[in-house]
């Protein structure tokens, strides 16, 4: 017996509502990358657990990941979410945001916009968060480290998904093309620098393909 079998049989519950349904179907249906629902449910306790007031949510994706940050904020939390593809965003207006109860739509901004030109903004007008939810383009994991601890505050929360690349990081094959390769490389490489970060607590989680949960300690 597996620990997901029993979960089960002592009755925990890994049941996903309607929305959260009709998220993964609508993703599916326009081949976009999800948040597994094992993985939805990690973020929105660890959301509730903080209840934090400024969230930062780098790569839309298909909104899954989105809703399940905007149904644990507290009554006075907001979300900034960030995605490069204007075609992603103005699907998630269309087939989510719109379907959303007021009082969620209240509490986010999306922006179809580069995420390190947003970043580099938000450096400059000083802003801070107190979560922040990385997955976006995963060779990039390595130069966000170097930014995000800048818009985090003291004791903030930053979350990271797929830290393994898919599990590819397990067995590096060396007959795949030179771009697949650097890319595993930077993941690693990017691993390595979180856990090696001074002012950061990290925990590696075997949920899925791997997520890591960090602190800022301090400045």
């Amino acid at each position: 017996m597996d620990i997901f079998k029993y979960l089960e049989k002592i009755g925990y519950n890994n049941s996903i509502d309607q929305f959260e349904s009709y998220i993964i179907e609508y993703a599916k249906s326009e081949n976009i990358p999800y948040l597994s629902p094992e993985k939805g449910k990690f973020l929105s306790f660890i959301t509730k657990l903080k209840n934090p007031f400024k969230c930062l949510e780098i790569g839309l994706g298909s909104g899954y990941s989105t809703y399940k940050i905007l149904k644990s904020l507290g009554k006075n939390g907001k979300l900034i979410s960030i995605d490069f593809n204007f075609f992603r965003v103005e699907l998630f207006y269309e087939n989510i945001f719109k379907k959303l109860p007021k009082s969620l739509q209240k509490k986010i901004s999306v922006y179809p916009l580069e995420s390190f030109y947003v970043l580099d903004k938000l450096i400059e007008t000083n802003e801070k968060f107190d979560f922040i939810f990385l997955d976006a383009t995963k060779r990039d994991y390595f130069n966000y480290y170097k930014i995000l601890p800048d818009i985090l505050n003291n004791k903030g929360i930053l979350i990271v998904d797929n830290i393994t690349y898919s599990k590819q990081t397990f067995h590096l094959e060396t007959k795949r093309s030179k771009n697949y390769i650097e890319g595993i490389k930077l993941i690693e490489k990017a691993n390595k620098y979180l856990l090696g970060m001074d002012n950061f607590e990290t925990v590696f989680l075997p949920v899925g393909d791997g997520i890591s949960i960090s602190i800022k300690l301090q400045d």
